[in-house]
């Protein structure tokens, strides 16, 4: 708890600071925000033990950043940024996804019912897979094809994630965890990919 509050005082600190670009509104953005940390793990009903953790790391690691932080450094908006944050919010989900998976029996134990709890592996498998593709395909459609190298940072990423994908079945336990940071990684080459090729255009 304590960790927690220090590194949410620390962002919400360097999170002033924007107010000067973005205007006084953006101090509601930062308190929701800050209640949504805190509605993850703790309250009355934590999003994390009642199968909404993957919908909070949609919102507050791809949809709610990637909108507004585009939105400050361009004061505009368009619809291929909104399927970015989109594609953005499911590789997130993807990561916990993961990190649910190796956890459910511990997580049932103590009646934690995160949605790998209440849909089981094989599901959670097939839903790993499914965010990929989707998240793909919404580069693709943000992107458009009329920037050189358009499909490289949603191919590169589907070739990472299949691997991955793939060994989600034939692994158990602790031999689970390298696959988290692996699924971080291929959203970090995701991310630079994008970045290249969009400046690069």
């Amino acid at each position: 708890l304590k960790a927690t509050l220090v590194t949410l005082g620390i962002a919400g600190c360097i999170g002033l600071s924007l107010v000067a670009w973005g205007g006084w509104w953006l101090l509601a953005v930062g308190a929701l925000i800050a209640v949504g940390v805190f509605a993850y793990s703790t309250g009355p009903y934590p999003l994390s033990t009642h199968f909404l953790g993957e919908v909070a790391v949609m919102c507050f690691f791809g949809i709610i950043p990637v909108n507004f932080t585009f939105w400050l450094m361009t004061a505009s908006w368009s619809l291929p940024v909104f399927l970015s944050s989109i594609a953005v919010g499911l590789m997130g989900a993807n990561v916990l996804i993961i990190n649910n998976y190796r956890d459910v029996e511990d997580d049932r134990a103590v009646a934690k019912r995160t949605l790998a709890v209440r849909l089981g592996r094989p599901a959670m498998r097939y839903l790993y897979a499914t965010d990929v593709a989707a998240a793909a395909v919404l580069t693709v459609f943000a992107t458009g094809t009329g920037v050189a190298f358009w499909w490289l940072a949603p191919g590169v990423y589907l070739v990472t994630s299949a691997i991955i994908a793939l060994q989600l079945g034939r692994r158990q336990g602790a031999k689970l965890t390298p696959l988290l940071g692996a699924t971080a990684l291929s959203m970090f080459i995701y991310s630079l990919l994008c970045l290249c090729v969009n400046v690069g255009s």
